[in-house]
C-alpha cells in the first residue's frame, strides 16, 4: 500500500514537472515569436543587411530562452541552473524545428552558436528564478520544505 502510494506520487511529480516544462517552454517560445516579429518590421523599415539579421535574432533567442528558464524554476526555486539549461533546450529544438522546417537548409554554425547562446540564457534565467530574494509577504505563506 505504501509502495503504491509512493509510486502515485512519483507520477504525479513527473506530470507537474513535464507540465512546467512545457508551459515555461511555450512562454519563451512566445517571447521569442513576438520580438522576432517586431523585429523582422523594424528591419524591413530600415533596411538591414541580411548578414546583420543573425546578430539581431540572437539576442532574442536568448531572452526567449531565459524566460522559459525563470518560469520554470520560478514555482520551486531548486536546482536553478540544471532546470533553466532544460527548458533552454526544449525552446531550442522548437526553433530549430521551426527553422527547419520553414527554411529547408542544412545545419551550420549558427545551429550551435545559438545552442550554446539559448543554453546560457536558460541557465542565467534560472540561476536568477532560484537566487531570487523572497519578499517578506510570500515567506510567511511558503512551505519549507524537508521540515
Amino acid at each position: 500500500m505504501q509502495e503504491h502510494r509512493q509510486e502515485k506520487e512519483t507520477q504525479i511529480g513527473w506530470q507537474v514537472f513535464v507540465r512546467r516544462l512545457t508551459c515555461a517552454a511555450a512562454v519563451g517560445l512566445a517571447l521569442f515569436t513576438v520580438l522576432t516579429l517586431a523585429a523582422a518590421t523594424l528591419c524591413l523599415s530600415v533596411d538591414v543587411p541580411r548578414e546583420k539579421l543573425t546578430l539581431v535574432a540572437l539576442p532574442i533567442a536568448v531572452l526567449g530562452a531565459a524566460a522559459a528558464g525563470f518560469l520554470h524554476v520560478r514555482p520551486t526555486r531548486r536546482q536553478g541552473l540544471l532546470q533553466g539549461l532544460l527548458a533552454a533546450a526544449l525552446l531550442y529544438v522548437l526553433v530549430l524545428t521551426a527553422a527547419l522546417v520553414l527554411t529547408r537548409q542544412t545545419l551550420g554554425t549558427h545551429a550551435v552558436l545559438l545552442l550554446l547562446a539559448m543554453l546560457g540564457g536558460g541557465a542565467v534565467g534560472g540561476v536568477f528564478a532560484a537566487n531570487r530574494p523572497v519578499s517578506e509577504k510570500r515567506a510567511r505563506h511558503r512551505p519549507r520544505h524537508g521540515k
